[in-house]
This record gives structure tokens, sequence and C-alpha cells, in this order.
């Protein structure tokens, strides 16, 4: 039977190899858990300040196209997103109500999917996702960190709370 010996040389990188690794496996092991926490208070940050600004918004007598919840929920973000920075036509007042310093471009949320921002229309008196009255002008959430729409569920970040609702 033939003994393998390490020499002096090959112990040392396959410590420094060893203590690497699980210096990698704790890294990321302790990232996680802080990015998750980081991209859910900004969720709620940038859920805050399109509230805010959608309230100023019409508030000021803005409003939106007839369509525009037919639009899929990428370019309604856009259009909203263009509305509320004063690049639209529609906001007359060419008025901007967010940066894109609060919020990404396109109303896009920390985990890449867009924000659903239902608006009630035309007399239309309340939004209801899942079925459940939760704003008489509009509410926003994000599919958080499942990627799944829940329509304000499980583990998606919504606006309606902050409206006693």
């Amino acid at each position: 039977m033939k003994t393998f010996l390490m020499s002096s040389k090959q112990k040392a990188l396959w410590l420094i190899t060893a203590l690497a690794t699980l210096f990698c496996i704790i890294a990321t092991q302790w990232a996680t858990p802080n990015k998750h926490k980081h991209n859910l208070t900004k969720a709620k940050t940038q859920i805050v300040s399109i509230d805010s600004a959608l309230s100023a918004f019409f508030s000021d007598g803005g409003d939106v196209p007839e369509g525009f919840n037919l639009l899929n929920q990428r370019d309604q973000n856009a259009r909203l997103f263009e509305m509320l920075t004063g690049k639209s036509a529609i906001n007359n007042q060419r008025r901007t109500y967010i940066t894109i310093a609060s919020v990404n471009e396109g109303l896009i949320d920390p985990w890449g999917t867009p924000y659903n921002i239902r608006i009630a229309k035309l007399g239309n008196s309340a939004v209801t996702p899942m079925g459940k009255i939760v704003s008489d002008r509009f509410c926003i959430w994000s599919n958080g960190p499942n990627l799944k729409d829940d329509m304000g569920a499980v583990d998606d970040i919504v606006n309606w709370q902050s409206h006693g609702r």
C-alpha cells in the first residue's frame, strides 16, 4: 500500500484553500439575510415614495388616461413614472412628484419585478386585490422575495396598511 505524504508547501496550500472555502461559505450565509433585509426596507421605502407621489399627483387634479388599467404592468409603470417625473404631457403642470433617486426607473422593485399599481378610474370607488377593498383611489404592492404576485398576501409588501385598512 502506498502512503501519500504531503510536503509542507502542499499542506500550507491545502490549509489556505480550506480556509478560503470556509470564509466564502460563512460570508455567503451572513450576506444573504442582510441583503434580504435591505431589499425589504428598500421596497417599503419605495412604496411610500410612490404612494406619496400618486397622492400629490391626484390632489393636483392629475388623472390617468383612458384604458390605462388595460396596459401590462411594465407599460403602466413606465407611463406612471413619466407622469410622476413630469416627462409626460398627461402631467399638464410638468411638476415632479417623484425622482429617480427615490425609486428605480420604471417603478421596479428591488427584486427586479414591476410594482403592482392599481388605480380606481371613472367612478370606481375602490381598488380590490383578491376582492378586498383596500383603497378609495389606488393600491401598490411588490411581489416580494418570492417574485410571485400574491395580490398583497404571503410575502408581498403593500401600501394599504399605511392607510389603516
